[in-house]
C-alpha cells in the first residue's frame, strides 16, 4: 500500500523534470540559432543539427541534474533572453530613427571626377524596368550630379504577367525623384519575353507579327507616356529600327548596355544591340561612342550578398560567384572597367542608402531584396572597342562568310529560345577541305596599323593554336595560341608604314569548327586616358567614407580607367587635415594613412602632372561604435533574411487573431 502512493509523486516527479529539461533544451537550441544567425553561419542542415542537439541535451540533463536545478536554470535563463531580446528591439528601433541612418551615411567628399561623368551625353538601354539599377545603380546619380545628359530606354514593358503598366509607372517615379527630366525616358514598348514556341522575336522572320503573351502586338506604354514609337507592330525588324533610330536620335558619347546572361531578353537585347551598333559603325564612319557591356546579373541581382560590412565592398569576381550566370565567360575580369558610385548614395545599413530607396520604387519586383547584392563600391562593365578602322573595311576569304568578323558582334545565336544552344552561330570558320583558311581584311584607307585584336571562337573545343598575320609590306607576325574563351587576344604591330591591307592564316586548330568572331585593328595604341582616381584599400575595395584598421593604421592603392604614374612620392601630392594623430604619406609603393583612435580626416592625394585626385575621409571609431554599426548591420541582416527575431508584435498579433 504504501509503495503504491510513493510511486505516484516519484512518477510526477519525473515528469516534471523531463519537462523542465526539455524546455531548457529547446532554449538552448533557440539561442544557438540565432546565434548562427548573427553569425552569418547557414546551411540546410541546421535545424536537423539543432534538433539533435537538443535531444542529447535533454538527455544529459535528465541524466545528471535534479529538476530543482534545471528549473532554476531554466528560470534564470529564461528571464536573461527575455532581456535580451527587449535590448535588441530596442536598438533595433534606434537604429530606424532619422539621426541614427544619417550617422550611417556616407560622407561624400566631393571627389573631382569631371573628366569621366560632366559634359558627356549618356545612354543606358536594358531590357527591363529594374535592370537599370541592376547595370548603373549608384553611377546614374553621380551622371546626373555632374550634370550629364542621361537617357534611360527600355527594351520591354516586362509586362509578361500583366504588369507592364505598373512597372512603366515605377520607372517614371524613380527618375521623376531623381530630378531627370520625363521625356529622357524611354519605353520602347516591346513585350516581355516576346516569341512563339519556335523562336524569340530575336529569331523570327523580318515582318512576322509576334503577339505578346498577354496579347499585345503592337508598342504602348501609358497615356500620358507614349512608347518610342507609337503602335509599331511587334516584328523583327521594327525591334531592330527604333533600336537604331533611338541611337542616331540621342547620338550618346557613352553607351551602356545589358550583357549576354541567363534571361531571354536580357540575350536579346544584347544581341540586337551589338548588330545595331555594327550598322550605325559602318553608316556613320565620324561617330564612335564610348561602349560598356555589362551585367544585370552575375555583378548585381544574383550577386553574392556581400553588402553588410563596415566598410562598402567591390563588385565580387563573377567567375567565383555560386550563381553562374554569365554564358560564355569571354571577359576576363581583370580587364573590367570601374566606375565608382556616388558616396553619397551609399551606407553602413541599407536603411539609410540611398541606393537602396531607388530599389524601393520597383516594389512589383521586390527589387529591394535585392540590395545586399545590388549596392556595392563600384559598377563593372567591359570597353568595347568602336574606332577600329576595319569597321569600314572589306573582307573576303578563302571560304566561309568573313562578314561577322566586322560586324562588332562577339555572340550570336540562331534561337536563343534554346538554353543548351551555345551562341556561336557568328562565327568565321573555313571549310574542313580549304588548305588555305585565311581571311583578307582590305582597309577602306591605309595608316600604320601598331595594333591587331583577334577573337577566337567563344567554344572551348574550337580553338585556333597559331595565326600568321601578313602585312602588304611584306611583314609577317606569328600569334601563337588565342584565347580560348574568345576573350581578346592583342598583338603589338610595327610594321614601319601604311597598311592598306593584311591577312590572316589559320596554321594550327583544333576542334570541329575553328575560327573567328572579330577581327580588329588600330593606327593607334589602345591606351586610354584616365578619367578618374580612386584610393582602394589593399583588398581592391573602393574607399569613400572608410574605417580604419582598429590599429589606426592601414596602407591603400591606387585605380584608375587609364594609365597612371607609379605611386610614389614625386609623381603625387598627399594632403591630409591638420588632426592630432592623423597623417597619410606615400611610401614603398603605397598610401600609408595613421588615424587615431575616436579621430576622422580627410585625406587627398592628386597626381602633379594631370590634376587626377580623390578625397576620402577616413575613421577610426571608437570600440563602442563599431560593436554599434556592426550590431546594426546584423539585425538588418536578419530582417532582411525574414528572421522573426525582431517581429514580436507581429508574431502576438498572429497568435491572438
Amino acid at each position: 500500500m504504501d509503495d503504491s502512493f510513493s510511486s505516484v509523486p516519484m512518477k510526477k516527479n519525473k515528469m516534471s523534470s523531463f519537462l523542465i529539461c526539455t524546455a531548457l533544451a529547446a532554449e538552448l537550441c533557440l539561442l544557438a540559432d540565432y546565434g548562427l544567425m548573427f553569425s552569418a553561419v547557414y546551411t540546410p542542415m541546421r535545424g536537423f543539427l539543432l534538433i539533435c542537439a537538443g535531444i542529447l541535451i535533454s538527455s544529459v540533463l535528465l541524466v545528471q541534474w535534479n529538476s530543482k536545478a534545471a528549473g532554476w536554470l531554466l528560470i534564470v535563463l529564461t528571464a536573461a533572453v527575455c532581456a535580451v531580446c527587449v535590448c535588441l528591439q530596442l536598438f533595433y528601433q534606434k537604429s530606424q530613427s532619422d539621426e541614427f541612418l544619417k550617422n550611417m551615411k556616407y560622407h561624400e567628399t566631393n571627389s573631382e571626377k569631371e573628366e569621366l561623368f560632366s559634359g558627356k551625353k549618356v545612354l543606358l538601354l536594358v531590357p527591363h524596368q529594374d535592370d537599370d539599377l541592376n547595370v548603373l545603380c549608384g553611377v546614374i546619380d553621380e551622371y546626373l550630379h555632374y550634370g550629364s545628359d542621361l537617357t534611360v530606354a527600355f527594351m520591354t514593358n516586362g509586362d509578361y504577367n500583366g504588369n507592364g503598366e505598373v512597372r512603366i509607372r515605377e520607372a517614371l517615379a524613380l527618375y521623376d525623384s531623381l530630378g531627370m527630366p520625363e521625356d529622357h525616358v524611354v519605353f520602347l514598348g516591346y513585350g516581355d519575353r516576346l516569341g512563339t514556341e519556335e523562336y524569340h522575336i530575336y529569331n523570327a522572320p523580318s515582318d512576322e507579327i509576334i503577339p505578346s503573351h498577354i496579347g499585345k502586338t503592337e508598342t504602348y506604354a501609358i497615356e500620358s507616356h507614349p512608347p518610342f514609337r507609337m503602335a509599331h507592330s511587334y516584328t523583327r525588324k521594327n525591334l531592330y529600327t527604333d533600336m537604331k533610330d533611338l541611337i542616331l536620335s540621342v547620338r550618346p558619347d557613352v553607351i551602356f548596355c545589358v550583357d549576354y546572361d541567363l534571361h531571354i531578353d536580357h540575350r536579346a537585347c544584347s544581341m540586337m544591340f551589338e548588330k545595331v551598333m555594327g550598322d550605325i559603325l559602318h553608316s556613320e564612319p565620324d561617330y564612335s561612342p564610348e561602349v560598356y557591356k555589362g551585367f544585370a546579373y552575375s555583378t548585381a541581382w544574383g550577386a553574392e550578398h556581400d553588402f553588410f560590412s563596415l566598410n562598402i565592398k567591390a563588385t565580387s569576381d563573377i567567375y567565383h560567384n555560386n550563381m553562374t550566370i554569365q554564358t560564355p565567360p569571354m571577359y576576363r575580369w581583370e580587364e573590367r572597367i570601374r566606375f565608382p558610385v556616388k558616396a553619397g548614395t551609399l551606407a553602413r545599413t541599407l536603411q539609410a542608402s540611398e541606393q537602396y530607396r531607388e530599389l524601393l520604387f520597383y516594389q512589383s519586383q521586390g527589387e529591394e531584396k535585392h540590395g545586399a547584392a545590388i549596392i556595392n563600391g563600384d559598377r563593372v562593365f567591359w570597353k568595347r572597342s568602336t574606332d577600329s578602322v576595319c569597321r569600314e573595311a572589306t573582307l573576303s576569304a578563302s571560304s566561309g562568310d568573313p562578314m561577322c568578323l566586322n560586324d562588332f558582334m562577339l555572340l550570336d545565336s540562331r534561337n536563343i529560345l534554346d538554353q543548351n544552344h551555345d551562341p556561336f552561330d557568328g562565327i568565321w570558320s573555313p571549310k574542313e577541305n580549304d588548305m588555305e583558311k585565311t581571311v583578307t581584311v582590305h582597309l577602306n584607307a591605309s595608316c600604320p596599323i601598331c595594333e591587331i585584336v583577334l577573337y577566337d571562337n567563344p567554344d572551348a573545343d574550337s580553338n585556333i593554336l597559331n595565326a600568321e598575320i601578313q602585312f602588304d609590306d611584306g611583314s609577317i607576325l606569328e600569334t601563337g595560341p588565342l584565347d580560348a574563351s574568345g576573350a581578346p587576344s592583342r598583338f603589338v604591330v610595327d610594321t614601319g608604314g601604311s597598311i592598306s591591307s593584311f591577312r590572316v592564316e589559320l596554321t594550327a586548330t583544333e576542334g570541329h569548327q575553328p575560327g573567328l568572331t572579330e577581327i580588329e585593328a588600330f593606327c593607334e595604341r589602345q591606351e586610354p586616358k584616365p578619367g578618374f582616381l580612386k584610393i582602394m584599400d589593399r583588398n581592391g575595395n573602393f574607399a569613400y567614407d572608410y574605417i580604419i584598421d582598429s590599429r589606426g593604421k592601414q596602407s591603400f592603392l591606387l585605380y584608375s580607367n587609364g594609365s597612371i604614374p607609379e605611386l610614389d612620392a614625386e609623381a603625387y601630392e598627399v594632403q591630409c587635415d591638420d588632426v592630432p594623430g592623423c597623417k597619410a604619406k606615400i611610401h614603398d609603393g603605397f598610401l600609408y594613412i595613421e588615424c587615431k583612435r575616436g579621430q576622422s580626416c580627410t585625406v587627398k592625394i592628386r597626381i602633379e602632372e594631370s590634376g587626377l585626385s580623390d578625397t576620402i575621409l577616413v575613421q577610426n571609431p571608437t570600440i563602442l561604435k563599431r560593436i554599434g554599426i556592426v550590431l546594426s548591420q546584423k539585425l538588418e541582416l536578419i530582417k532582411t533574411e525574414d528572421y522573426e527575431l525582431l517581429h514580436f508584435p507581429q508574431i502576438i498579433e498572429k497568435l491572438t487573431a
